[in-house]
């Protein structure tokens, strides 16, 4: 039975692919040897970036905390240069990501933002692309999904521009074709 795990620091994932976990959410502590280990077990890892490095990012911003718990405040302020060190190591690996947003965290009309935060820390705009379709595809062995090809089903998603030369096209989504039906917001 596939398994997925919650983890956020080393010794954590490291259990966790001992184990034979098939995926990892999260993982954003994890080291670059942690990082190997998970790459040569094949197993996934969906790093949830968006709202880790928004808050990491942001924790000298008094504003933005205003009315948050300061705990939270503290972690940050604590492991924010570790996440971002983290975040690129990840970038830099070849290690499986799929795409994941940790819903709930933030308005699920936001979840398109967790692309721009993969993009940012030197993920390639086609990696945060396919660790959306054809990666995620394959962590949920899902075939008939994911690409783009004969005899498979394609939802197509179209955006106003370019999502390799500005992933934040990626928010700004024009229409989705499922099953072969254009859906489109209404205009107004």
């Amino acid at each position: 039975m596939p398994v997925t795990p919650h983890c956020y620091g080393d010794e954590a994932a490291r259990r966790a692919v001992r184990a034979g976990v098939r995926s990892i959410d999260h993982g954003n502590l994890v080291s670059a040897e942690g990082l190997a280990m998970i790459e040569d077990a094949g197993v996934f890892l969906v790093p949830t970036q968006y709202t880790i490095l928004t808050d990491a990012r942001r924790a000298g911003d008094d504003a933005y905390w205003r009315g948050k718990p300061p705990y939270k405040r503290a972690k940050f302020v604590r492991y924010g240069a570790e996440l971002e060190a983290a975040a690129e190591s990840l970038a830099a690996s070849d290690v499986k990501i799929a795409f994941g947003t940790d819903a709930g965290m933030f308005p699920h009309r936001d979840n398109w933002r967790e692309f721009g935060a993969m993009v940012s820390t030197g993920i390639s705009p086609l990696r945060a692309l396919r660790a959306a379709t054809s990666v995620a595809a394959e962590l949920l062995r899902l075939d008939e999904v994911g690409v783009l090809a004969a005899g498979k089903i394609a939802d197509v998603v179209a955006m106003p521009g370019n999502p390799f030369t500005d992933i934040q096209v990626t928010g700004r989504v024009d229409f989705v074709m499922r099953s072969g039906t254009v859906h489109k917001r209404p205009a107004g």
